[in-house]
């Protein structure tokens, strides 16, 4: 009840974090079984005026309201994000365009390519900056994980160490591996 009526005042919208707010909240209504549709096409109607963010949260509501045209707002070129009114200097859109692309269309290059971007934006010490950007791309990863096929085939890693090159061999039937290198 509450987010829905935080709707009422979607025409007031000034900023891009607003936007990104009143989208997310769509999204949110629309897995609880309380799709908002009209507030779908009243945000449409600005949409050359969402943020990246905000198109992916759309695109999420519309597909999972069953509505058409979630894949066409992915596909859409980015316009600069206007950081107006945002209370953080770092922002994760690839993290939530990711997590739309892995839910609405996974085996698609707009997929891929919002994997290479979130992946390339780390920082040198492996995160995004926040706790805030950092969940967005644990969740988006953990999207794009569960939507595609765990490896048929053991994977084979080789790593050069000061020893030489080492062969490391993930399990097919293994999620994950752990490896200790010693630092020299």
């Amino acid at each position: 009840g509450y987010l829905s009526s935080k709707l009422r005042s979607l025409s007031n919208i000034k900023n891009s974090y607003d936007y990104e707010n009143y989208a997310r909240g769509l999204y949110v209504l629309a897995r609880l079984g309380k799709a908002e549709n009209a507030y779908h096409s009243k945000l449409l109607e600005n949409v050359e005026r969402l943020p990246q963010s905000a198109r992916a949260f759309l695109a999420l509501a519309m597909h999972t309201a069953k509505q058409e045209g979630g894949e066409k707002l992915l596909k859409m070129d980015g316009r600069a994000e206007n950081n107006s009114g945002y209370w953080m200097p770092y922002r994760n859109s690839n993290a939530m365009s990711l997590f739309a692309w892995s839910t609405i269309k996974p085996n698609s290059k707009g997929c891929e390519d919002n994997l290479s971007k979130l992946l390339a934006k780390r920082s040198p010490h492996g995160h995004w900056h926040t706790t805030w950007s950092n969940a967005w791309s644990l969740l988006a990863m953990g999207a794009y994980a569960q939507a595609h096929e765990i490896s048929q085939e053991d994977i084979e890693l080789m790593v050069e160490t000061s020893d030489g090159t080492k062969k490391i061999v993930i399990p097919k039937d293994k999620p994950s591996h752990t490896l200790k290198l010693p630092l020299e």
